[in-house]
């Protein structure tokens, strides 16, 4: 049989399990990235010719890969959320972005560089990468519907929480570079990178985000009613992505926070009719889904080809302290006074899922400086994080978020 035939029916056999996996995943509770997990290792066991990858793929394709899923799953992620959250909810926001995360930064950052010697950028990195929770792998702690207007604060705050929060990460990716290819003369990285990376960029994207935002707006409102045109709402959402993405990035923005942003301004924008709302939802939800297997599969196959084979025991002790104690720790202590129930702060606090934001971030760095030291086995400890948080919270979180509800409803 032609090998290409096998290929197809692989495929075709991913496609259809991916049709259901959603809906069977949240009738038995188990997140449907671990089913994935499986079927990839059917299909890696049964000797499908598909170019499998090595362990380490060139760093501007996990770059490339990466990024592309994360602008998609930002803008759905920011047109799922609604209005009617009180203050208190943005009050958790702010704990999260402004307290728990530097805290857990600098617990990373101290466990590498102080106990295990790391140099100075790669603890950075290592810290910068891992502190972002995602937005492509936490559907099921956060808003799931555009119709959805929750009163589960959880669900906002994490929803928010990963949209945001690479405004704080990245700035410390790039210190971590900046820091790796600096000349011993060089004595102002640090003024430089506090000024232009830190506040010029985060201020730049503020405006970025409202101007593109309110642009698309009126675009979107516009146009339908030229009576001639017909509105193909589905590729309008997806071409606002990618424009809004490169666009605050050539005007020296940060173009993730933009892209989230911009997608929230449109949600709220009321002049836009429910319907065109949906359409761009719903298409931007399969949009994501689609990318989300294909990344899914790709990772899987690279753990199966031995990406964990130099790990040691102190890098697994380093990634169940980070899933079980280090986040939970941080975040918990500072929701004691959000004034919200006990289930909804433990939701929160352990629900801080590691994903494709860290690896992309990994990816950048290398690709920005190939020289950057322990790459291979930066890439290790960063995918066995994931794979942990993917396993862990994939098995914890529809069943906690299913009591959340039943307790609230």
């Amino acid at each position: 049989m032609d090998s290409h035939l096998i290929i197809y029916a692989a495929l075709w056999l991913l496609t259809v399990i991916m049709s259901w996996l959603p809906f069977v995943s949240k009738k038995i509770k188990i997140s449907y990235p671990i089913f994935l997990l499986i079927f990839g290792f059917i299909i890696f066991k049964a000797w499908v010719p598909i170019p499998w990858p090595d362990p380490y793929w060139p760093n501007s394709w996990v770059m490339y890969i990466s990024e592309i899923i994360v602008i998609v799953s930002l803008m759905w992620s920011g047109l799922k959320i609604g209005r009617n959250y009180s203050f208190e909810n943005w009050k958790i926001i702010l704990r999260l972005i402004v307290i728990s995360m530097p805290l857990f930064l600098v617990g990373v950052f101290f466990f590498w560089y102080v106990f295990l010697w790391f140099s100075l950028p790669a603890a950075i990195l290592l810290a910068a990468v891992l502190s972002p929770t995602d937005p492509v792998l936490a559907s099921e702690v956060q808003i799931e519907k555009l119709s959805e207007n929750t009163s589960i604060s959880s669900k906002f705050a994490l929803t928010w929480e990963a949209g945001i929060n690479d405004g704080l990460a990245f700035p410390f990716t790039i210190l971590a570079v900046s820091l790796a290819t600096a000349l011993p003369q060089e004595n102002n990285i640090l003024i430089h990178w506090f000024f232009d990376t830190f506040l010029l960029k985060i201020s730049m994207w503020i405006l970025f985000w409202y101007l593109f935002g309110k642009l698309f707006w009126w675009a979107i409102h516009k146009i339908p009613k030229i009576s001639w045109i017909w509105n193909p709402f589905w590729f309008i959402i997806l071409s606002i992505t990618f424009l809004v993405y490169a666009g605050t990035e050539l005007l020296h923005g940060y173009w993730f926070l933009a892209v989230f942003v911009c997608a929230v301004v449109l949600r709220h924008s009321e002049e836009i009719q429910s319907d065109m709302k949906y359409s761009m939802h719903d298409f931007i939800e399969q949009m994501e889904k689609l990318l989300l297997v294909l990344w899914l599969l790709i990772f899987w196959w690279s753990i199966f080809n031995g990406l964990l084979d130099n790990l040691l025991i102190i890098d697994y002790i380093f990634v169940l302290f980070l899933i079980f104690i280090l986040r939970p720790i941080t975040s918990l202590f500072w929701l004691f006074w959000s004034g919200e129930a006990y289930n909804e702060r433990f939701l929160i606090s352990f629900f801080g899922i590691r994903g494709i934001w860290s690896i992309f971030y990994l990816s950048w760095a290398f690709v920005e400086y190939p020289n950057f030291p322990m790459q291979e086995k930066l890439y290790s400890i960063v995918c066995l994080a994931v794979l942990c948080s993917i396993v862990v919270h994939g098995l914890t979180a529809p069943y906690f978020v299913s009591k959340v509800e039943k307790n609230i409803y």
